[in-house]
């Protein structure tokens, strides 16, 4: 689902439904869309439930603006532990360019070995974004 704003921003939205074991974890991005001199953020806020689970961060799909993360671009700065303890996030600074923008992960695990993954997309403000979908038609087989 796509949202566009008189300013030309949009949101995306994504509806996940999940069954089984899963942790309460919410993965932030504090700013989606970036202009050239705009510093950045974005990483996983853990709920007092899963405070003992891990976080890391990387990039999740190589869009072409830097190699695969960890380790990470010089000029970043990991924090965590804020809030209690239940925030893991990244730093970006506009002085690292283009290696702001891109698909990136929030990937949590607790002790027992469930793991969620969220993904995030950070754009440029004056990309071009072409969407492509692919739909296919399949007769049915009846028996």
């Amino acid at each position: 689902m796509f949202y566009l704003n008189e300013s030309g921003s949009f949101l995306i939205c994504l509806f996940v439904f999940l069954t089984g074991d899963v942790l309460d974890v919410t993965g932030f991005n504090m700013q989606p869309v970036l202009q050239a001199s705009d510093n950045t953020f974005f990483g996983g806020y853990k709920s007092s439930t899963d405070i003992d689970a891990s976080i890391v961060l990387g990039r999740d799909v190589d869009t072409g603006t830097g190699p695969d993360w960890p380790p990470y671009p010089r000029g970043h700065r990991l924090m965590e532990g804020a809030l209690g303890g239940r925030t893991t996030r990244i730093q970006l600074p506009a002085s690292i360019g283009i290696q702001r923008i891109g698909a990136f992960y929030i990937n949590a695990t607790n002790n027992a070995g469930v793991s969620h993954k969220i993904i995030t997309i950070t754009l440029s403000s004056n990309g071009k974004i072409t969407l492509y979908v692919s739909v296919k038609f399949h007769k049915p087989h009846y028996n």
